[in-house]
């Protein structure tokens, strides 16, 4: 068949873990779809996608972060992107574990396919109606993320954003008294506790990157 891919439907959601090497802001992920709706048939099959945390047993978490809908091309085994934009303000953070999670209410053979990879391998989750996930090495699907690359507003990575904890995580590292997860080169020019890194710092504290 050429290019091929896991079917979700009813019976099958689909996931791929990624993990981000900086923080950044999430703007997009892009997939690429098919459908194997039989020829002359007009309803494009509908996709539920989202982000969602890594759980400590290695599989995606139950609340999604960010939810989008998408409507698969209705044209047979016609591989395609589906671009899937993050309107808010979705924090990625470096060296954390996400899943994106494929679902559709569909019937097999008249459903969406998320095509694989042609070149990658990747660590992938397979969940049947109401059971837990399957999750493993395998091979990778055909998935893109984006993000703006910025720095967190949660400094000392406690969960609470732009706190007034974190300002005095910052300005104890900037003093040399950094914990685990700081680092004093906050705007990461190479140039350690400069004015830079605290203009820097003030500056994602207020909501830009």
């Amino acid at each position: 068949m050429g290019v091929t891919g896991f079917d979700v439907y009813a019976g099958q959601s689909v996931a791929a873990r990624f993990t981000p090497t900086r923080d950044c802001t999430l703007t997009s992920i892009t997939l690429w779809l098919m459908t194997n709706n039989p020829a002359g048939h007009d309803v494009a099959p509908t996709l539920q996608v989202s982000l969602r945390d890594n759980l400590a047993a290695g599989r995606p978490g139950g609340v999604p972060l960010v939810n989008w809908v998408c409507a698969t091309d209705s044209a047979p085994f016609s591989p395609a992107q589906q671009l899937l934009v993050c309107e808010g303000s979705q924090q990625l953070i470096a060296g954390q574990e996400y899943w994106i999670v494929a679902e559709s209410g569909t019937v097999l053979q008249s459903n969406p396919i998320w095509n694989w990879s042609g070149e990658e391998t990747g660590y992938i989750g397979l969940r049947g109606p109401e059971g837990e996930w399957s999750c493993g090495p395998g091979v990778g699907l055909a998935i893109e993320v984006r993000g703006e690359v910025c720095r967190s507003s949660d400094y000392d990575r406690d969960g609470d954003a732009a706190t007034d904890a974190d300002i005095e995580a910052f300005f104890a590292c900037i003093a040399g008294n950094c914990c685990a997860t700081c680092s004093a080169d906050y705007d990461g020019d190479g140039d350690v506790a400069t004015d830079f890194d605290i203009e820097a710092f003030f500056s994602v504290l207020t909501g830009a990157c």
